[in-house]
């Protein structure tokens, strides 16, 4: 029986545990929430090494490359943006594990755009012209990317939610600037952020 384990940085009081069986094959499938405390998931990971066949990294996001291949840092909302030590420190703890460790992240953007088109071809249009707003763009930049297919009224929170800047974006060409430089310019800018 394979083992798969889900380290999340999530609540503890959402762990859960079951046994399924997917194409022939039985799996034990057990999550496991450390509640914030980023050095208990690491310990995790390394005391439950042995015993896995494949881990998953619930709640948080690693660096990964935009289409411009600018490292974007992304968490949901138990963390902030991921600070460049400890995506470092991911990095070198995945070289030392056996098992593999993955956060899903590539699934999610096939599955996202899949869904998107499907509604889309299969509702005859659905979303042309349709106003959209995301609360945040750059988390989910491919699927703002697939949306820009369809409709021009696209709004994104970005600068609200990350830096305090009452000012909206409007489009997916702006978006991409802002991806580009301006988002990194934010960061410096003296204002109360709105969330942690």
């Amino acid at each position: 029986m394979k083992q798969v384990i889900s380290i999340s940085l999530g609540s503890s009081s959402n762990n859960y545990e079951f046994q399924t069986t997917f194409l022939g094959q039985k799996f034990k499938i057990r999550r496991i929430g450390t509640n914030g405390d980023y050095d208990k998931a690491v310990d995790l990971l390394i005391q439950l090494d042995a015993e896995t066949d494949a881990f998953g990294l619930g709640s948080v996001k690693l660096p990964t490359p935009d289409k411009n291949s600018r490292l974007i840092h992304i968490a949901n909302s138990l963390l902030d943006y991921v600070r460049d030590d400890d995506s470092v420190k991911i990095a070198k703890l995945r070289s030392r594990l056996k098992a593999p460790v993955t956060t899903g992240d590539h699934l999610i953007k096939v599955a996202h755009e899949w869904a998107i088109r499907s509604l889309q071809f299969e509702n005859n249009g659905y979303f042309n012209n349709a106003r959209v707003l995301f609360l945040s763009g750059m988390t989910h930049f491919q699927m703002a990317s697939v949306m820009s297919e369809f409709t021009e009224n696209l709004t994104f929170a970005d600068p609200v939610l990350e830096s305090g800047i009452s000012k909206f974006i409007h489009s997916f060409k702006e978006l991409e600037l802002y991806a580009k430089g301006a988002h990194d310019i934010l960061k410096w800018v003296p204002s109360k952020r709105l969330t942690n």
